[in-house]
């Protein structure tokens, strides 16, 4: 499996506000989540590679904002199960679920000292 590149994404939305993007942590969050509330290990396999490499160019997009809206469009518990189902597919969570993945998702962002993965650049 490839890595994914450390260092964030710096970019401007269509209303020219500067972002960043932390894409080493939503993959790892991603990865939490298949460990996690999916009980599964994560694979190695064609899905989760394309997605990583998709992370990992973001900034060689145009328009980095659309590349970044599409990877956002999609729920990161969707991401996971992609990656486990190695395609597209429909799964809803289960009440149980959704409660998991809430407190998943708060743990994991109170553990990294981060309020989200894609945040305002103060420094522009």
């Amino acid at each position: 499996m490839n890595k994914v590149k450390e260092e964030p994404v710096s970019y401007s939305t269509y209303q020219g506000k500067h972002k960043k993007f932390y894409r080493q942590i939503y993959f790892e969050y991603i990865c939490l989540l298949i460990t996690d509330l999916y009980k599964e290990t994560v694979p190695d396999n064609e899905f989760c590679n394309d997605f990583i490499e998709r992370l990992n160019t973001l900034e060689n997009d145009p328009k980095p904002y659309y590349a970044i809206g599409f990877i956002e469009h999609y729920e990161p518990y969707s991401w996971a199960w992609y990656i486990i189902v190695n395609k597209y597919e429909v799964r809803n969570l289960t009440q149980e679920e959704k409660i998991l993945e809430h407190n998943l998702f708060n743990d994991f962002l109170e553990r990294k000292n981060i309020k989200f993965w894609n945040i305002e650049d103060t420094k522009n």
